[in-house]
């Protein structure tokens, strides 16, 4: 190693030509020589003007490349004295050395534990939504119809209005503006028994979800989970450590008997019983009170998920279950994707007043309210009426898409394919042929350009292999058409052998 009468110079390899700056090339060079111990801890360094003569540099880019390594912790500089290597740093083999003391089964790096290979091998919920929706893709509303002025305007005056004090965070159960409007809202479209109190924003169903599920039960702990049924439910289960109990459901949605003749004890039970997902089945009124009674009874939890409440198909959509009876021991669930955007990033919980205090709690110390300017734009666009004027007029278009798809059906694959089922935003098509695979017709579709899911894809057990799911909301009807021509054109070619 070089040395100067004032220090060290070590021997760095550096590229004149290469496109990284040189003094970045120095100090990645310094660092590592530091590290694999070849400058020692406290050794002391060539001046900068010696440093740079013996490497061919210039004197600022030696000094940039000595200030980047002081502040990141690996020299020291003393004035009059010199800059040394840091006493604090331990060469790579000093280290090693004290790791294999510890552990002699050390491994070459860090690896997942056991819930987090859980969770990055999931498959997503829904296909990306980057790009433009294809035909049929589930769970996407009129993107085209989302009133983006408006919207504009009331986040600009957002911004305008919003206290300085609230652009360091607001309060941790969300706007109360908003919280205000929600209670107002649901009180009145959907019977939920609230006040704002108990209205907590979040940002989405995945994080209602997992605060649910978090809070209400324990690692181990068994939950009811529909099946068919909802995909990021299972994820937030999975992520909690939780056992999933699959209960089937039919035309009058998840079978409560069997639920409690599978698991009695379960420590909480996660639904959709305004439109059951994907099936479309609403929970009938004898299985509300049955599940209520056990819920009760047994001292634990109903999740309600009314994921697309305002969107049903019946002028008089069923009151939530959360509404049915005072003090009714469930957690009621909603969100703002999939009646305005996805993008908005916004949902809310409401929740029984004893669980108020642990759920700010848990907000406080683990995530957070949403933007606090998205939340008053919201807040402010349901309060000027702009937010009913949408869903009403939504309803509306939803209605004629789905006209135009049903009749598209009905005329292109009517005499192999019938409706079975409807709800707010897709239908539920079945098979007539009993051998016929959806899943196989679904692979097809891909190669069409159409996107279609089969319901058992959301099932433990698969039970109906002849359903296949086609989404409607988020699609003009000559896209509907389209979708059901390559329908037409997948179900009518030769099954292979």
């Amino acid at each position: 190693m070089p040395r100067s009468p004032d220090g060290a110079t070590p021997p760095l390899s550096l590229d004149a030509g290469s496109r990284r700056p040189l003094y970045r090339q120095l100090v990645d060079g310094l660092r590592e020589a530091v590290l694999s111990g070849r400058l020692a801890p406290g050794d002391r360094l060539a001046s900068t003007r010696s440093f740079a003569e013996d490497l061919g540099l210039s004197r600022a880019t030696v000094v940039t490349a000595f200030e980047q390594l002081v502040a990141e912790g690996y020299l020291t500089s003393r004035r009059g004295a010199g800059t040394f290597v840091s006493r604090r740093i331990h060469p790579r083999a000093e280290s090693d050395a004290a790791i294999h003391r510890v552990s002699r089964k050390a491994s070459a790096r860090p690896g997942l534990s056991r819930r987090g290979r859980t969770i990055a091998g999931l498959r997503p919920i829904w296909p990306p939504l980057g790009d433009a929706p294809r035909p049929f893709r589930l769970g996407v509303p009129a993107l085209d119809a989302f009133p983006t002025r408006i919207f504009a305007r009331l986040a600009r005056r957002a911004w305008t209005d919003i206290p300085v004090v609230r652009l360091g965070g607001g309060d941790h159960l969300g706007d109360r503006s908003l919280r205000e409007a929600i209670a107002a809202h649901l009180r009145g479209s959907r019977g939920v028994r609230c006040d704002a109190g108990q209205v907590v924003v979040t940002s989405g169903t995945q994080e209602a979800l997992r605060l649910s599920v978090e809070l209400v039960s324990d690692p181990g702990d068994a939950v009811w989970i529909e099946s068919p049924g909802y995909i990021g439910a299972h994820r937030a289960l999975a992520a909690a450590g939780c056992i999933p109990i699959p209960v089937a459901v039919d035309d009058d949605g998840v079978r409560v008997e069997e639920g409690v003749a599978a698991a009695a004890e379960a420590r909480a039970a996660y639904v959709t019983p305004s439109h059951q997902f994907p099936t479309a089945a609403t929970l009938s009124l004898p299985r509300r009170q049955a599940l209520l009674d056990w819920a009760r009874t047994a001292s634990v939890w109903i999740i309600e998920d009314d994921y697309d409440s305002e969107y049903g198909v019946s002028t008089h959509p069923p009151r939530a279950l959360q509404g049915l009876e005072p003090e009714a021991p469930v957690l009621y669930l909603g969100s703002f994707s999939k009646v305005l955007a996805p993008a908005l990033g916004l949902g809310f919980m409401v929740v029984p007043e004893s669980l108020v205090d642990a759920l700010a709690g848990a907000r406080r110390a683990l995530s957070g309210p949403p933007p606090e300017v998205s939340q008053a734009a919201l807040a402010t666009f349901i309060a000027e009426g702009h937010y009913g004027r949408h869903v009403r007029r939504m309803r509306a278009l939803y209605e004629e898409r789905r006209e135009a798809l049903v009749e598209a059906l009905a005329q292109r694959v009517g005499g192999v394919a019938s409706v079975r089922a409807v709800s707010g935003m897709h239908l539920v098509l079945r098979l007539e042929s009993p051998d016929a695979d959806a899943a196989a017709v679904a692979r097809a579709l891909r190669g069409q350009g159409v996107e279609s899911i089969p319901v058992d894809a959301f099932a433990d057990r698969p039970e109906r292999p002849t359903e296949l799911l086609l989404g409607y909301a988020g699609h003009p009807p000559e896209e509907l058409r389209k979708g059901a021509s390559a329908l037409a054109k997948v179900l009518a070619a030769p099954r292979r052998a």
